[in-house]
């Protein structure tokens, strides 16, 4: 991991509208850009949700824009008014005079529909430039997105995402039960399968539901439903084994924060992905790495977890020093490093 070596950084006047969550850091260099809203309660009644967003972004965008000029550097989201914003600038400013941007939280999917795709493959290429770079949480999605997108491969830098539990209180006991949650690009259909024949309580936390079908409903050692984050967050200090458990062939990451939290906490913690989580551990030294949709090595893998104690402490300990490395404050000074070198 990047060590903190602040420097130069401080020199960097930043321009973001991102939370400092746990960095001071970042509570030091940056102050939180204050976004517009439409506030005209006739527009906001007479015009529609989606569109209202829209225009908002747009308002939004366009003061970043001419703000962006008092700046060295932004650091916004790779969506909504962050990546208006890249293409602000790529429409009406010269080249010579472009704030460099780092576009972070760059959550992208290969749509099936033509248009859909090539209407984001557009957006991207206007975004992009010499001195902007796209934050992946993973290296894999650096090749997937420069394929998918047509962009050279240097536009995208892999950075490691972080443990978001630093203020939490850090416990955890060795519960009877598994436990596995959160919503985007989750395939919950391969767990069940993967514990049918496994006399443990499995516990999902999600509020996806259009995957629960009324067999999957009418197994008994199987809850499944919503939660709030306290509770969520004391299932997994509290689980047996936490698995996450991720959607086959994507084109973007997922579930980055979820098993570096469970790591910190020293869980045994088994995610079934496309090999993006291979970034972050060691398979079968700090936690254990399934193939996406392999129910059968799933099961083999939770098995040997409930049945072997010492396995699960090996691995617990192994976890909990792993990610103690990943926290917010290193993932802030690289984005600060890659920043000095996009204004050097």
């Amino acid at each position: 991991m990047v060590q903190l070596n602040m420097g130069k950084q401080h020199n960097l006047k930043i321009l973001s509208f991102i939370s400092a969550y746990s960095s001071d850091t970042w509570k030091r260099l940056v102050r939180p850009f204050k976004l517009p809203t439409v506030n005209s309660p006739i527009i906001r009644k007479l015009v529609p949700g989606r569109l209202l967003r829209a225009l908002e972004c747009i308002k939004q965008a366009l003061a970043l824009f001419f703000a962006s000029r008092h700046y060295d550097l932004a650091v916004v989201p790779g969506s909504g008014s962050g990546l208006i914003l890249g293409i602000l600038q790529s429409l009406l400013r010269r080249k010579s005079r472009a704030v460099p941007i780092i576009y972070i939280d760059c959550l992208y999917y290969d749509y099936k529909n033509p248009l859909r795709r090539l209407w984001k493959k557009t957006q991207l290429k206007l975004a992009a430039g010499d001195k902007t770079r796209f934050v992946c949480w993973s290296r894999r999605e650096t090749t997937n997105y420069s394929r998918c997108f047509g962009l050279p491969e240097k536009s995208f830098v892999y950075l490691p995402y972080y443990n978001t539990l630093e203020t939490e209180e850090k416990y955890a006991v060795e519960g009877d039960f598994i436990f596995s949650g959160g919503n985007s690009d989750r395939d919950y259909k391969t767990l069940i399968r993967a514990v049918e024949d496994i006399d443990v309580k499995v516990v999902i936390a999600t509020q996806t539901t259009d995957w629960i079908t009324p067999r999957i409903a009418s197994i008994t050692n199987v809850e499944i439903r919503p939660m709030p984050y306290e509770e969520y967050t004391k299932c997994m200090k509290e689980c047996l084994v936490n698995v996450i458990v991720l959607q086959k062939d994507l084109l973007r990451s997922a579930g980055q924060q979820t098993f570096i939290n469970s790591m910190y906490l020293g869980k045994p913690t088994v995610i079934c992905d496309n090999g993006e989580c291979l970034d972050y551990i060691e398979d079968g030294e700090n936690a254990f790495f399934v193939p996406s949709g392999d129910f059968g090595l799933l099961a083999k893998c939770l098995a040997s977890l409930i049945e072997n104690q010492d396995l699960r402490q090996k691995i617990s300990r192994q976890s909990a020093l792993t990610a103690s490395a990943y926290t917010y404050e290193n993932t802030i000074a690289q984005i600060l490093e890659l920043g000095e070198k996009l204004t050097s």
